[in-house]
């Protein structure tokens, strides 16, 4: 998960892709955010809120917009996406449920294949994650279905 995180106070706006980038700048001040501190050592959360372990630090939320107004140096985030679910109650059925995960499996397949063009071997990099564990494994259904699989 990547985060944009930020500090700001009455003369400056800083932000960056992790939080010690903020901490090695000399006007962003090292103290705890006790709360945040305290909620991770009860129950080990982290990464609920906008908050961070560090006071005054705080990080964008997934879905959300930074906005900083240049004249008032107001700092506001805004949700740019809410996730809905559908009301309706409809009735499952297979076929169409068959069907649908058909094409997404279709589409992966298309995509991995098309970036497994190359003249030189094609490697990857694991994170254990659902997504990368996905590719990996159509691109040992693909290589095995041409031939060029090495076992």
């Amino acid at each position: 998960m990547r985060f944009l995180y930020w500090y700001r106070d009455e003369r400056v706006f800083a932000f960056a892709s992790e939080i010690k980038a903020l901490l090695a700048l000399p006007f962003v001040p090292r103290r705890w955010n006790y709360r945040m501190l305290a909620n991770f050592l009860v129950s080990g959360l982290s990464d609920y809120s906008a908050e961070t372990m560090f006071a005054d630090v705080h990080q964008l939320e997934p879905g959300q917009n930074l906005l900083l107004g240049l004249r008032s140096g107001e700092v506001r985030a805004e949700r740019y996406h809410r996730f809905e679910a559908n009301g309706e109650r409809a009735r499952f059925e297979p076929a169409t449920a068959r069907r649908f995960a058909a094409g997404v499996r279709e589409l992966l397949e298309d995509a991995v294949a098309l970036r497994l063009r190359a003249d030189v071997p094609v490697g990857t990099c694991l994170s254990g994650g659902l997504d990368s564990s996905t590719v990996v494994a159509i691109i040992n259904k693909l290589l095995r279905e041409k031939g060029l699989a090495r076992t």
